[in-house]
C-alpha cells in the first residue's frame, strides 16, 4: 500500500516521468497495525532502502524513530500504465526479482 501511495505521489504531485517514478527510493512505516496477518506493529519503525540519503536516515533516528535499513532495492514492488494522447506508456519497478512492463 505505501509503495503504491509513494509512486502516485512521485507521478502525480512531484512530475517524476513513469519508470523514474517506480525506480525512485522506497521506505514504509512499521508503527500501525500490519495489512497483512498477523497484523503486528512495531513502535516508531520505519524501514528505508539504503539508497535514501544518510542525513535523512540520522535525521529520522534523531528525531526518535526506529529506522531499519534494507537493501538500495528491496521495498515492494510496482508495475503502471498510464497514457499519453494515443500513446500507452508502462514502467515496472526492478525490485524483488523480475518485473516487466508492456504497453503497445
Amino acid at each position: 500500500d505505501q509503495v503504491n501511495l509513494q509512486f502516485f505521489l512521485n507521478f502525480t504531485v512531484f512530475h517524476m516521468n513513469l519508470q523514474k517514478s517506480l525506480d525512485e527510493p522506497t521506505f514504509y512505516s512499521q508503527h500501525f497495525p500490519s495489512s497483512f496477518y498477523p497484523r503486528s506493529a512495531h513502535d516508531r519503525r520505519v524501514v528505508m532502502e539504503s539508497r535514501i540519503p544518510r542525513e535523512v536516515v540520522e535525521e529520522l533516528a534523531k528525531r526518535g524513530h526506529d529506522v531499519r535499513l534494507v537493501g538500495g532495492w528491496e521495498n515492494g514492488r510496482a508495475l503502471a500504465v498510464c497514457r499519453e494522447g494515443e500513446v500507452l506508456k508502462a514502467g515496472a519497478s526492478p525490485r524483488m526479482g523480475t518485473g516487466y512492463a508492456l504497453a503497445w
